[in-house]
């Protein structure tokens, strides 16, 4: 008896080849995607995309920002011509992950002095701490390995004015001595550029106040993050309980309640419409929840922002009620459309933003994210919470959820209709 049920259940998916392709295929796919879109997180092919503003314009500023150019984990926008609002424009519109202006204000990078402004400004976007972290790694990288001259007068000189001070013939003989130190480096510099060999000799010293960091969105704080965190959450959690609305359909016709009702002359419209707007009722007050938790428990200012707000969440509702009522439609049977609505849902959401957030993927799954409704309501809800942006900003990101949910929405009345 247990060989005869063995046998009867391995010539049944043998002859099934969708239970097939959902047993052995689909799963080895799933694991390819997912490879694809978390490598750039967890290995070293991260590509951070870094605007550049050299105001200086020294010997010392071309040779600290060509360590940082040549750097592997780097995408350089360099400005040629412009100011550092332009660099924060950049960082604000999501173009560039952070922003880097070397000042030409009066404590330069040659001087290596510690009083004045600091000579370097970093300008982030607080959802991106870890590329920002990387690249102040890279900043004092540069500093070290390409100015190495800079770091020692700046200790002499320290040490000159505050501990032992110099005659002036021993500050001739230093001023010298760095002056060669100087030369020797740039002619070294333009050997390695002809040879590309960069050499690794560098010069492990501390240096105080370099780097200046200024928030390129506002003021920083708990709720830019937690913007991110609200909306990603928020619109993958809509994509799954249209998905489980929608089974309802199939429920409905494999009962035949769907096949009676289709009898009368408005046909399955009806069911499919007052689905589709219950989904999308019951999906703005999912979100609406979660953001209300992230106002009332981390500080998230949603009243400030209440009106666009709600526009997108009942945009991003409409999408996902839309788009999960077509593929159900589309489906044969409820595990059919179970099975694969849920990893569906999983890879859309990781490829689209809920799971990690984008500019850590390789750059073509970035762009595949466009495809995806998270991406859409994710930068609608980036505009409105963290670069303050006015409506026009908003606009696209909003039709484009409507257009899409009412796609999915004729798709579903067209399923049924051909199933009639």
């Amino acid at each position: 008896m247990r060989a005869a049920v063995l046998k009867a259940m391995v010539l049944g998916l043998i002859r099934d080849p969708a239970a097939l392709v959902l047993s052995f295929v689909l799963p080895a796919a799933v694991f390819a995607i997912f490879a694809l879109i978390f490598a750039g997180a967890t290995g070293g092919s991260l590509a951070i995309k870094l605007a550049v503003l050299d105001e200086e314009r020294t010997s010392a500023s071309e040779r600290f920002l060509k360590g940082i150019k040549t750097h592997p984990q780097i995408e350089l926008l360099e400005l040629q011509d412009g100011n550092s609002e332009e660099v924060v424009a950049l960082v604000r519109s999501g173009v560039a992950d952070v922003g880097i202006v070397v000042r030409g204000g009066e404590r330069t990078l040659a001087s290596g002095s510690s009083d004045g402004e600091p000579p370097i400004v970093l300008i982030t976007d607080p959802t991106r701490e870890i590329a920002v972290a990387v690249v102040e790694g890279i900043v004092q990288e540069s500093y070290f390995g390409k100015l190495p001259d800079v770091v020692i007068g700046g200790v002499a000189r320290i040490v000159a004015t505050d501990l032992l001070p110099l005659d002036p013939a021993q500050k001739a003989r230093l001023d010298a001595a760095l002056e060669a130190l100087t030369r020797d480096i740039e002619e070294r510099e333009k050997t390695e550029t002809a040879s590309g060999d960069s050499g690794d000799d560098r010069i492990r010293l501390p240096f105080d106040r370099l780097v200046e960091r200024r928030s390129g969105i506002g003021e920083p704080g708990v709720s830019t993050s937690i913007s991110y965190y609200a909306g990603a959450v928020a619109i993958m959690f809509l994509l799954y309980s249209a998905l489980t609305g929608g089974l309802t359909l199939l429920q409905e016709r494999e009962s035949g309640l769907l096949e009676r009702i289709s009898t009368g002359p408005a046909g399955a419209r009806p069911v499919v419409d007052g689905k589709f707007l219950y989904l999308v009722l019951q999906g703005t007050t999912q979100v609406g929840i979660i953001f209300l938790v992230a106002w009332l428990g981390f500080g998230l200012n949603l009243p400030a922002h209440l009106s666009p707000w709600f526009a997108v969440t009942l945009a991003a509702a409409v999408s996902a009620s839309g788009l999960m009522l077509g593929f159900v439609a589309l489906c044969r049977t409820m595990q059919q459309a179970n099975t694969l609505g849920t990893i569906l849902v999983l890879v859309v959401s990781a490829i689209g933003g809920s799971m990690l957030p984008r500019f850590l993927m390789p750059s073509y799954i970035q762009a595949l994210g466009w495809a995806t409704p998270n991406t859409w309501a994710l930068e609608a809800y980036a505009a409105i919470f963290w670069r303050n942006e006015s409506w026009s900003a908003i606009g696209l990101p909003i039709a484009v959820l409507i257009a899409s949910g009412l796609a999915g929405l004729l798709v579903a009345h067209l399923a049924l209709a051909r199933q009639r």
